[in-house]
């Protein structure tokens, strides 16, 4: 095998394939095959040889192209990272597995699905899933689907298909889901669902540290998926911060109320800085929410249910703002630092998040309010020796110090039990 020069050029590309076929048996070709102006894999393969078939009903993976020059078979892979990896898994490697005779072991396992998958009639999806395991059963939860993302792919404990003619998945529906980790290193891993965080990295490479045979893994789903996730026996964790508009309290009132029959306690990670996210300089003059009103003003939104977004809507209503007058309240990102980082691109002027992720984009912040970040654990998790690690970690000077330098936190009630309610 060898790995060829960047071709640049069509002339580039064309030369480096016709120096190499003596040479070789087949060719893999890395990104061009779409449909923009500098994308010229497929005209090359055509002027050599011939296409067999360019663009397949797979997403991520829909440029994918197959053809044959001098009896060489051509791969021609998508560009972007998630489309050019799962086209290899899909196509290439089942057919070097036909041509050698070597399989490859692949493990799939029946889950249910964590939350409703929805999915377009007419072509495959291939959804790169987390697995929470508990009591035996596998939980699958989304990750992000943009082609782009190659960290999704890198996170994925598993790829769920589902097929051209289906319209999405139900919550609590089964699947067939590859697995790409193994079902011990699931099972083993720490879980915790619901609201994002920068703690909750932090939390991980502390415990990672401490013992590198433990993992922890945040699935952001929002703080009240979260919570019924925790309710329904899906999760033994999640992270919350949801207010409670009657009493003006974080927390303790709703899951007083959702968590009345199920032993449970509330673990505090830290107090922390709402506001809004803006460019560097704050260019737009942002000073509160009455400036998202203006024409010249894209605003980017937390998904529904995230406590952000139930902490935005609040602010809108006790302020008589309407969403609709809003530019770019329906686009949703699912973390904090997604948000940041389109704020620091300038695909938004503004976000509401937290202060911490400003800082780490090198951002400007307009503060609105401190809200409390906390840690809901079923109560029989709280006799798992993972769960005991968190605490010491929680609980220690050195994961409290690293969480103020990243700016917005007070830890001075963190790692403390706020609540349980047997």
């Amino acid at each position: 095998a060898e790995k060829s020069e960047i071709a640049t050029t069509r002339e580039d590309l064309r030369r480096i394939i016709e120096e190499r076929l003596g040479a070789y048996d087949l060719f893999l070709i890395n990104a061009g095959t779409s449909a923009g102006t500098e994308d010229f894999t497929a005209s090359v393969v055509e002027e050599m040889g011939r296409v067999i078939f360019h663009g397949v009903n797979m997403m991520p993976g829909k440029p994918f192209l197959f053809g044959i020059i001098r009896q060489r078979p051509v791969f021609g892979l998508p560009g972007y990272p998630a489309s050019s990896i799962l086209a290899l898994k899909t196509f290439v490697l089942p057919w070097l597995e036909r041509v050698t005779g070597l399989r490859q072991y692949k493990r799939y396992l029946e889950v249910l699905a964590g939350v409703k998958l929805p999915s377009r009639l007419g072509v495959e999806e291939v959804i790169r899933v987390n697995l929470i395991e508990r009591v035996g059963k596998f939980y699958a939860f989304p990750l992000p689907r943009g082609a782009s993302l190659i960290s999704s792919i890198c996170r994925a404990d598993g790829l769920v298909r589902i097929p051209d003619c289906v319209e999405g998945v139900e919550e609590g529906e089964k699947v067939s889901c590859e697995l790409l980790k193994s079902e011990e290193e699931i099972r083993r891993r720490i879980n915790i669902i619901g609201s994002h965080d920068l703690s909750l990295d932090l939390l991980r490479s502390l415990i990672r540290q401490k013992d590198p045979s433990l993992d922890l893994l945040s699935i952001h789903t929002g703080s009240l998926s979260g919570l019924m996730a925790v309710k329904g026996g899906i999760s033994p964790l999640c992270t919350i911060h949801i207010l409670d508009e009657a009493e003006g309290v974080y927390n303790l009132p709703i899951v007083k109320r959702v968590m009345a029959d199920i032993p449970c306690l509330v673990v505090h990670i830290a107090k922390r800085k709402q506001g809004l996210i803006v460019a560097r300089g704050n260019p737009k003059e942002i000073r509160g929410l009455e400036d998202l009103k203006r024409q010249d003003v894209r605003f980017l939104n937390r998904q529904k249910g995230s406590g952000t977004r139930i902490l935005l809507d609040y602010l809108l209503r006790s302020k008589g703002i309407d969403p609709s007058c809003i530019k770019g309240y329906e686009r949703e990102e699912t973390s904090h630092t997604s948000l940041a980082l389109l704020v620091k691109e300038g695909v938004a002027d503004c976000g509401l998040g937290i202060m911490a992720a400003a800082k780490a984009f090198a951002l400007d912040f307009v503060p609105f309010s401190e809200e409390d970040f906390d840690l809901l654990v079923r109560k029989d998790f709280s006799k798992d020796d993972r769960f005991g690690m968190i605490i010491h970690v929680l609980s220690s000077r050195e994961f409290k110090d690293a969480l103020e330098g990243l700016g917005g936190y007070d830890t001075t009630e963190t790692g403390t039990i706020r609540y349980a309610n047997r």
